[in-house]
């Protein structure tokens, strides 16, 4: 695991965080692709004893990153979940009035 591999991991999640607070979520989703693959490589490898404490450092912030993603990807699936309630209940309505307008 090198410190430059979890420096790109940091900018991916970086550059997705960006993307997710934009709306961009196909880009947000090609992006994680991107990063999940050169995490599975990061971790799949041996360690460097001496780079612990900043390897620690820098897995930590990716943590913080993903935490905020985790927020932003919530709150965006409520909104989906809000408004195909409202979309089900403006169907619901328009069937109704087509039925007693008959």
């Amino acid at each position: 695991m090198s410190n430059k591999q979890l420096q790109s991991a940091i900018t991916y999640s970086e550059v997705m965080l960006e993307d997710a607070q934009a709306g961009n979520w196909d880009r947000v989703f090609d992006i994680e692709v991107q990063r999940s693959e050169l995490l599975e490589k990061l971790f799949s490898g041996n360690i460097q004893e001496n780079n612990i404490d900043d390897m620690d450092a820098k897995i930590r912030e990716i943590i913080t990153i993903n935490k905020k993603l985790e927020a932003i990807t919530l709150k965006a699936r409520n909104n989906a979940q809000n408004d195909i309630t409202s979309i089900n209940k403006g169907r619901q309505a328009i069937n109704s009035y087509a039925q007693n307008a008959s």
